[in-house]
């Protein structure tokens, strides 16, 4: 949406985890093609090219050529999985120093280019060196949606969908199995109109919410199984107790640890009910 929010800027989307990079020249290399490629699909523009030369000096150079777009036209870079950038460099941790000042420098420096980055860490739980060159940026946390959001989107996704489709109830129970979380939400949605269509149905029932649930767990597997790959031992053991609805031994790091990944409730609930429903399948339940 952002391209579409934004008329007077380049919005450049960059996932990390879906670029092969392992030096500073492929993570100059690969940003710069992915934002030519992006300015010319939505803005119809051709950003400079990258200098050669070394790896830092051409970045900055064209950052800085990035900063004089003609029309006064803005540029966002947008980095997905930021903190995956200290195992892209595991050979030199000078290296990754020197990319974090560049960053830094640009986001002080420059006048027209803003960077925004995402990730699951929070800032507090990475190495000092990022608190480091980032202490200047601001951190938002993105939430889950809240109830009346959330049954608004399965009830009416577009003006002219019928208001009769969705009963509040499969709206209500489609929320408390996902918590709001933003993607389960879209996907439980877009799947129990799929049946419906399929099945010819006018209006969706409660017993389509298991159905439907079904294929979450298999679309959702990678989902899932990151989340409870990525945690640590306590919060891993934590997660199970939770899903097997056993009251779980908290240490204040682990709790806090949950809570910062939306996994726990206020109430000391798992958010989502339905990972813990993909963590019994997976134990075999």
């Amino acid at each position: 949406m952002l391209p579409l929010l934004l008329p007077d800027t380049v919005c450049v989307f960059f996932d990390l985890q879906d670029n092969p990079i392992n030096s500073p020249a492929s993570f100059f290399s690969a940003l710069a093609r992915r934002a030519q490629g992006q300015a010319r699909r939505d803005r119809q523009l051709d950003l400079p090219q990258l200098p050669d030369g070394p790896p830092f000096e051409t970045g900055s150079q064209w950052l800085e050529s990035l900063d004089h777009l003609p029309g006064g036209l803005r540029v966002l870079l947008c980095i997905d999985e930021f903190e995956r950038l200290e195992s892209l460099f595991p050979s030199s941790r000078q290296e990754l120093l020197q990319l974090l000042g560049l960053i830094r420098a640009t986001i002080q420096h420059r006048q027209r280019i803003r960077i925004l980055v995402a990730g699951a860490a929070p800032f507090e739980e990475l190495d000092a060196l990022w608190n480091d060159h980032l202490i200047n940026a601001r951190e938002v946390r993105i939430g889950f949606l809240e109830r009346e959001a959330a049954l608004g989107l399965l009830r009416k996704p577009i003006l002219e969908f019928p208001d009769d489709v969705i009963p509040e109830e499969v709206a209500a129970t489609i929320f408390e199995r996902t918590g709001g979380q933003p993607n389960l939400v879209q996907l439980y949605g877009s799947l129990l109109v799929t049946r419906l269509n399929e099945q010819d149905l006018r209006q969706a029932e409660m017993a389509d919410v298991a159905r439907v649930e079904a294929d979450v767990l298999t679309q959702e597997t990678y989902y899932f199984r990151n989340i409870f790959q990525e945690a640590p031992p306590m919060a891993q053991a934590a997660l199970l107790d939770l899903a097997y609805e056993r009251a779980p031994n908290l240490d204040a790091p682990t709790r806090r640890w949950l809570r910062r990944r939306l996994l726990l409730t206020e109430e000391g609930q798992l958010s989502m009910p339905v990972l813990g429903a993909w963590i019994r399948a997976e134990e075999g339940e």
